[in-house]
């Protein structure tokens, strides 16, 4: 074998074996510096293999090295554009994204609504908050709006179907009752929606409704902790 296809045969092992294994790259090279070393007697032979079996290895290294960090780089990048990402949602849209939100949250929901109806919280939403919290989501609701004389009226068939759910899955579900006209629906870390539409009441949507949809990661973890913590801190199931 010419000295050349043996700088060839070490170049390419080393190459092989890094996109393998890193550590194990490394004591290739380890090895081939070890033989070179034992059977080359000619100075200048020696100098040239090991600067073929080292200029791979860190040349590979440096090139990984900054191929992971354009990857980093273009998520970030990604990041921040969806971090930027805004939406209008408009009519029975609420609706749907309430449904979706509840199907995919993967760990914690958190709504706010000035009234509960049990045309809202009916069985098909009771099914899907039933599976999120089997699921180990951590639901937080929050209701309340009162009139003038402080009084409220919210549905009793969709407060006993919460309370039920709330016993089912104690220490997973809380539900808190404080005056309110806020309507927010928090899903994990993804997004949060602002607007005029009643989470938990409003299903036929003869009015006009319109809500902004923010996805930041930053603004979610902000605003779930605000309604965690009035929802945790005028909890009643």
């Amino acid at each position: 074998m010419d000295v050349i296809t043996y700088q060839l045969v070490i170049l390419i092992s080393i190459s092989f074996v890094y996109f393998i294994s890193r550590k194990w790259a490394f004591y290739v090279a380890i090895g081939w510096t070890i033989e070179t070393l034992i059977f080359l007697f000619y100075p200048p032979l020696i100098g040239i293999q090991l600067f073929v079996i080292w200029g791979t290895y860190f040349a590979l290294r440096k090139f990984v090295y900054q191929s992971e960090k354009i990857v980093v780089l273009e998520k970030d990048i990604e990041d921040i554009e969806k971090d930027s990402k805004k939406e209008v949602i408009v009519g029975n849209q609420h609706s749907q994204i309430l449904l979706d939100t509840l199907k995919n949250a993967n760990k914690r929901v958190c709504i706010i609504s000035g009234w509960i109806s049990h045309y809202v919280v009916d069985s098909l939403f009771c099914d899907l908050l039933s599976k999120a919290l089997e699921r180990g989501v951590d639901i937080y609701i929050g209701y309340g709006w009162q009139d003038s004389t402080g009084k409220h009226n919210s549905s009793e068939k969709a407060l006993m179907r919460l309370r039920s759910l709330s016993q089912k899955f104690a220490g997973s579900i809380t539900i808190g009752e404080f005056p309110t006209h806020e309507k927010l629906l928090v899903k994990d870390n993804d997004y949060v929606i602002y607007g005029s539409n009643n989470w938990l009441s409003n299903k036929k949507f003869k009015n006009s409704e319109r809500s902004i949809i923010q996805y930041s990661r930053e603004l979610a973890e902000k605003e779930a902790n605000h309604a965690i913590k009035v929802i945790t801190g005028n909890k009643v199931h």
